[in-house]
């Protein structure tokens, strides 16, 4: 919404005060009055900038503005991982990466000399060696921004604080960066990075995008009532080989994970006993969450419908439009768990009835 429309109107935060909560993610907890965001009673004074804001945030969230999204994919632990780490974001050198001073690591020596220099040091006595990151963006990004948004993003954040090199992967459907940090940093004290610190990283990487032309949100998953996690790196790969029937090197095809073995194999005891699946407390309290989550949304819509003008309204339809495809509410297991009862459903149907033994009978 412009800054004109918001200024005119009398919106508060008493109507978006649980919208805002979810879209600002987990925040660290910080000594004394340091929050400065309005009052949920404050008036159009001092919050208007702040109510303009949430607005454009809100809209950007329910046109469905492509995500930017961080994760941490893993660790290096001891030298030789370090080194075989490395070589897997450069392709073995085959691709170029960037450190920390700016400096272009071309090729299979050169990698191997930054391995050497982060490990010659010394190892770390507990945890790992590097924080290993994946910055990345969907289908059809522009690669060429999303490395240099990376890159911006990882001078303001990690510059002079710790040693890392930086590569672009555009062997995928989306664009992906894999930023390796060292876990020590030049001052001794190691990166053990929390939720709050990677929302921050997500928000970072995602100004980085905007600064650059390039539409990108940080939204907290919750937010968008994503409900399922995205699965570990190594379940994903391994799942992704297995689907596509890839062989390893000795000629032994990929197994499906166990972990999802697993969950797949209760699912048909289950569905097979006839039993309904008992709902677990973690479940009920996800339920309970993303029902508020909708409901929050919803409450902003209803706010938005009060204004007179056409751009709140617009805005209000879109809301509600967005809550209306948010994911089912599902976790993992539950969506599982109906898969299976589909398939079994399916298999009785085509399953060919016998004849009746009398019915030839004369």
């Amino acid at each position: 919404m412009s800054r004109n429309t918001t200024n005119a109107n009398p919106f508060t935060f008493q109507g978006f005060d649980s919208t805002t909560e979810l879209l600002r993610g987990p925040v660290k907890a910080k000594k004394g009055p340091s929050d400065k965001r309005p009052s949920s009673g404050g008036g159009m004074g001092a919050g208007a900038d702040a109510v303009t804001n949430f607005l454009k945030r809100a809209a950007a969230v329910a046109k469905r503005t492509p995500e930017a999204m961080v994760r941490i994919t893993g660790a290096a632990k001891g030298k030789d991982h370090v080194k075989e780490h490395l070589a897997y974001i450069t392709r073995n050198g085959k691709l170029d990466a960037t450190n920390e001073r700016g400096e272009t690591i071309t090729g299979r020596n050169a990698v191997k000399d930054v391995a050497e220099e982060w490990t010659s040091a010394g190892l770390a006595k507990k945890g790992p060696d590097t924080r290993n990151v994946m910055l990345s963006m969907p289908k059809g990004t522009d690669a060429d921004k999303v490395l240099r948004a990376a890159k911006t993003f990882a001078d303001k954040t990690f510059g002079g604080e710790r040693q890392y090199m930086i590569a672009l992967h555009t062997d995928k459907d989306h664009p992906h960066v894999h930023l390796t940090l060292k876990r020590e940093g030049f001052d001794g004290k190691n990166l053990n990075p929390r939720k709050a610190d990677l929302q921050e990283w997500r928000e970072g990487f995602a100004r980085e995008l905007r600064a650059l032309g390039v539409a990108a949100e940080a939204t907290p998953r919750r937010a968008r009532g994503v409900v399922k996690k995205a699965q570990k790196q190594a379940v994903y790969h391994i799942e992704k080989r297995h689907q596509a029937g890839t062989k390893r090197r000795d000629g032994t095809p990929y197994k499906a994970p166990d972990v999802q073995l697993r969950k797949f194999a209760e699912a048909v005891k289950e569905v097979s006993g006839g039993a309904t699946p008992k709902v677990r407390p973690w479940e009920l309290k996800i339920r309970e969450r993303q029902e508020k989550v909708r409901g929050a949304w919803l409450h902003t819509a209803a706010t938005l419908e009060k204004h007179p003008s056409d751009e709140a309204k617009r805005l209000a339809k879109e809301i509600r439009n967005f809550v209306k495809d948010m994911p089912l509410l599902q976790t993992e297991r539950q969506q599982i768990h109906s898969q299976v009862e589909q398939r079994l459903r399916g298999r009785a149907r085509d399953v060919p009835k016998q004849p009746d033994k009398g019915a030839d009978r004369s």
